[in-house]
């Protein structure tokens, strides 16, 4: 009784999004139930220590990479990281792999989990540096493979992508 009454306590009462993350992170490693006091208080503690340990072992580049899913309004995918990223789909797939209590699949498609946590994932970056990974999307966008007009060749929701990019690049 003493463990649910601290988890309520920690989670604000017991705050859905803080106990399906706590519950995300549990699903991950082994957590020692005795510990439950060093965790953080509420839903932004807990995400603020969550992103304090990427932090601290991103030599992945996996903070920019939640910050370029944060940005984008399409759902990523390996292929579009991997071709932004300039690396395999093999790497791209071993690094999402520490992301997964923060990204939420549809299919082989994935986005951030939570808008709460799309906001907090924004807020960790400077203005510039999200202009930047606007940048990244519309290079993305506009990669030539042929020799068609670039229009032609893009989708409707491309293009739709394109301008969202452009507009939020302020590249007008």
């Amino acid at each position: 009784e003493k463990t649910s009454e601290l988890i309520w306590k920690k989670s604000d009462n017991g705050d859905p999004l803080y106990l399906e993350f706590l519950g995300n992170v549990w699903t991950a490693k082994d957590v020692d139930l005795e510990s439950l006091s060093s965790l953080p208080q509420g839903r932004y503690g807990l995400l603020a220590r969550q992103w304090e340990t990427l932090g601290e072992k991103d030599e992945e580049g996996l903070c920019r990479i939640l910050g370029l899913l944060s940005e984008i309004k399409e759902y990523g995918s390996d292929s579009l990281l991997s071709s932004i990223l300039n690396e395999p789909l093999s790497s791209v797939r071993k690094k999402l792999w520490g992301l997964n209590n923060l990204l939420r699949y549809e299919g082989s498609s994935y986005t951030i989990s939570h808008p709460v946590v799309r906001d907090y994932i924004r807020a960790q970056f400077h203005p510039k540096d999200r202009k930047e990974f606007h940048h990244a999307m519309i290079g993305y966008y506009q990669h030539d493979t042929t020799d068609k007009p670039i229009p032609k060749r893009l989708r409707n929701e491309a293009l739709q992508n394109l301008a969202y990019h452009y507009y939020h690049a302020h590249d007008w």
